[in-house]
């Protein structure tokens, strides 16, 4: 057996989140392991007690980079010429991994099924990115997915959010965005709760930034399927999710206090 793996995976947060179990495994079965991945994924794995080499998927060039000689390479990118420069690099053996199934299993069982690997038990509610305990308060909402056809609509979220603050006069909701949520962010200045006190908008200039205020201030997390929920959900914070037109049985976000929410056009 080789002792060396790497792993080829770029993708969005979410695609990144669903892809620890497997890294994790990864650093507990090779002497050495090599990741290539975003800039922007770093951090997220930093504090994980992971022993492994970080390479920028943007900069990346098969036949330019010699830790592929002897390696077993698990990878997300699939198409035939890019496989074979793996080979032709020098790499023992490689495993293509899909990336957007369309049809059940869960993601991650399909990632292990593929990579011949044993997936640990009770995996999908393992909160594989805790490191220490919340210790937030905080309704933490992201009502937006990079994808409109993903999202509820934001009356949901408002419903969901007073909701919250009937229940105490010290109950506070947080709001975040994503880059490509500016027409939810949009109606969110347009409702009631732009003005209220006890809520509160903040924008993560960062990957690490979001986890960092995510423990210290959510004690709950609501969204659609998206990166923060996966990343919610992953750091052990009690997440409910909205699916509208993806598939709960393939991407249900992995950690222990999750809870798959329907859409109010298919509720009873």
């Amino acid at each position: 057996m080789s002792s060396k793996a790497v792993l080829i995976r770029s993708g969005g947060l979410g695609d990144f989140v669903l892809t620890v179990p497997l890294l994790s495994v990864l650093c507990a079965t090779f002497p050495e392991v090599v990741l290539v991945t975003r800039p922007r994924f770093f951090s997220l794995i930093d504090d994980l007690g992971f022993s492994v080499k970080l390479v920028d998927a943007d900069f990346f060039e098969a036949g330019k980079s010699p830790f592929l000689s002897g390696a077993k390479v698990f990878t997300f990118w699939t198409d035939d010429e890019f496989l074979s420069s793996l080979l032709e690099s020098g790499a023992e053996e490689v495993r293509p991994l899909i990336s957007r199934p369309d049809e059940p299993p869960h993601i991650v069982e399909r990632m292990f099924r593929d990579s011949k690997l044993t997936p640990p038990e009770n995996f999908p509610k393992i909160p594989w990115l805790r490191t220490e305990s919340s210790l937030g308060r905080d309704l933490w909402v992201h009502p937006g997915s990079g994808s409109s056809s993903k999202n509820v609509p934001f009356e949901v979220f408002v419903e969901l959010a007073e909701d919250w603050l009937s229940q105490s006069p010290d109950a506070r909701v947080v709001f975040s965005f994503g880059e490509a949520d500016e027409e939810v962010e949009d109606e969110f200045y347009l409702s009631s709760l732009a003005e209220n006190e006890r809520v509160e908008l903040v924008e993560p200039v960062s990957n690490a930034d979001f986890v960092e205020l995510l423990r210290e201030r959510a004690v709950r997390f609501i969204g659609n399927d998206s990166g923060p929920a996966h990343l919610a959900a992953c750091l052990g914070i009690p997440t409910q999710v909205f699916f509208k037109t993806t598939d709960p049985e393939i991407w249900r976000p992995l950690g222990p206090g999750v809870e798959i929410l329907q859409p109010p056009s298919e509720s009873s």
